[in-house]
């Protein structure tokens, strides 16, 4: 096991696609149409800075990019926040969203759902706020957080936090055929929520197109097979190199092992008495 090697190319190449693709500070530029519209592009522009400082877009924007490097996919989810009167963004983990795999192109996704898994706290304040129905708490029974949800690469001590508190998993269903978005509680089938569907909040990107559906060809899907060809080729080196490494044999009948640990870790120029064996 000590003889493994390997050579760290995904850290690279996820690096270099946020260095790259998304910079230090990434902002937009306001291309005015006509004159009215140039009289305001500095405010426009102004303001697009403050938004994108209030949703730490730089930040989210990796995240989202190194879920493409990685995972096939990024996304970006556009919400409104009533209290401070502003759209926020923030971003999904791929593993939550499902979509339409019949679509190539993201703009023909029929329907998405989203695995929302909500504390005791969240569920309550939708309630409060009227977003769900008063009789909600009486219908739903909190449970565990979704297994399936917390073994996909989280952190192993990571379970036992999460399960100190109570989770509603909650399916967020935008259908875009119908016009319709729903939240869904399948652990007791009832719809918390029916509206129309005014916009789908999901962005959906990749770097690489699988030329099938919209799930994307991930970064290291594409190296993988040279990442395991040098690991495995580093590895080989590095036991021709311990082989090549001389031995010492000794007479294990009149030297015990005691007595040649004793002789080798001893200072240069020591005397290390032994008793041979007759």
């Amino acid at each position: 096991r000590g003889l493994l090697c390997s050579k760290n190319l995904i850290y690279a190449v996820a690096d270099s696609a946020i260095a790259g693709l998304l910079g230090p500070n990434p902002r937009v530029g306001v291309v005015p149409r006509n004159r009215e519209a140039q009289a305001k592009s500095g405010a426009i522009s102004a303001f697009m800075d403050w938004f994108f400082t209030v949703n730490h877009l730089r930040r989210r924007s990796a995240l989202a990019l190194m879920d493409a490097v990685l995972c096939k996919r990024g996304v970006f989810k556009t919400t409104w926040m009533a209290e401070e009167d502003r759209p926020a963004i923030g971003v999904v983990d791929p593993a939550q969203l499902f979509f339409d795999l019949v679509a190539r192109d993201p703009e023909d996704i029929r329907y998405f759902m989203e695995v929302t898994p909500l504390s005791r706290q969240r569920f309550e304040a939708r309630v409060d706020s009227g977003l769900y129905p008063p009789d909600a708490m009486a219908k739903a029974q909190p449970d565990r957080y979704p297994r399936w949800l917390a073994e996909m690469g989280r952190p192993a001590g990571a379970d036992a936090v999460r399960d100190m508190d109570l989770w509603y998993t909650v399916v967020e269903h935008y259908d875009r055929e119908r016009g319709v978005v729903q939240h869904y509680l399948p652990s007791e089938d009832v719809v918390l929520l029916e509206d129309k569907l005014a916009y789908v909040p999901y962005t959906l990107f990749s770097l690489n197109h699988s030329g099938v559906d919209c799930l994307g060809v991930s970064e290291v899907q594409l190296i993988l097979p040279q990442q395991q060809t040098i690991n495995d080729l580093l590895t080989h080196l590095k036991q021709c190199v311990y082989l090549q490494i001389p031995r010492i044999l000794y007479d294990a009948g009149r030297l015990s092992e005691e007595d040649l640990n004793a002789a080798m870790e001893a200072a240069t120029g020591s005397l290390v008495g032994i008793m041979p064996a007759s």
